[in-house]
């Protein structure tokens, strides 16, 4: 039987606990990075920044296939694993998703109230996890119901007949908009 935990000396219940992340995966991402910087030395250590989310998942798809057809393989130009390409373009991701969400509290309020939601579960954890899963990808397809007033005049704007996604300056949701009449380019 599992001893509960004396958290009178440190409270640190309900924080993550770091140590269950592999660390191999932050030394690959750190030697993607080196490399990125050394290409790219104008913009300095935050320049990947500025590039538009899209880009990094048409990488995170090229180097995925580049992973698939073979597990072993490296990237023709920087001669870096595939796999640690993918890491990276998904740790950038990752991160502007985390900035989009701290821009659009309206976006974090509605998966609270849909996704983070406490249940009950019968059944194993795998079973729930991909339960949960299932709801985020079933809000986050609804997220065009957070577009802005000033992109209803894009093209991509549902009412104009778009798809509604875009990633603009004036806070779309996260896919990149590639109209040249959005207002938030």
């Amino acid at each position: 039987m599992k001893e509960e935990q004396d958290y009178h000396a440190k409270q640190d219940f309900g924080k993550a606990k770091l140590s269950l992340v592999p660390r191999r995966i932050i030394w690959d991402v750190a030697a993607i990075r080196e490399y990125g910087n050394n290409k790219y030395p104008d913009g300095g250590p935050d320049n990947w920044k500025s590039v538009e989310p899209e880009r990094y998942r048409d990488a995170a798809y090229r180097h995925f296939l580049g992973y698939l057809d073979d597990p072993r393989s490296v990237d023709s130009e920087s001669g870096l694993p595939h796999l640690w390409h993918l890491a990276c373009n998904i740790a950038f991701l990752c991160e502007m998703e985390d900035i989009y969400l701290s821009k659009n509290p309206e976006v974090v309020e509605r998966l609270k109230e849909d996704f983070w939601t406490p249940v009950t579960w019968e059944g194993s954890e795998d079973d729930r996890v991909r339960e949960q899963v299932k709801d985020f990808i079933s809000i986050v397809e609804q997220t065009t119901d957070y577009i802005p007033e000033g992109c209803k005049s894009c093209s991509n704007h549902p009412s104009n007949g778009g798809s509604g996604l875009c990633n603009c300056t004036i806070g779309c949701p996260p896919i990149t908009c590639s109209t040249v009449d959005c207002p938030g380019r």
